[in-house]
């Protein structure tokens, strides 16, 4: 029911942001680090390549460092 997916995934949530806050992020550094990753994502196109796997622009900017930059300043 959409009353069992919806306890399924917000047990996820719990799960994830208990792991976030166990490496040391805080609230407003787990909503940075979902923007991060949103706006690489948002970079991406809708074009599939051979392996159905979402092909990347040529300006395509990686969100490792940003994510790395995070994570040095917790």
């Amino acid at each position: 029911t959409d009353v069992d997916r919806l306890d399924a995934l917000i047990d996820l949530k719990f799960v994830i942001n208990g792991t976030l806050g166990k490496m040391g992020l805080s609230p407003s550094a787990m909503v940075d680090a979902y923007e991060v990753v949103l706006q690489a994502n948002e970079q991406k196109s809708a074009t599939l390549n051979a392996y159905g796997k979402v092909t990347k622009s040529a300006d395509f900017v990686k969100p490792e460092p940003k994510l790395q930059q995070l994570l040095d300043e917790r």
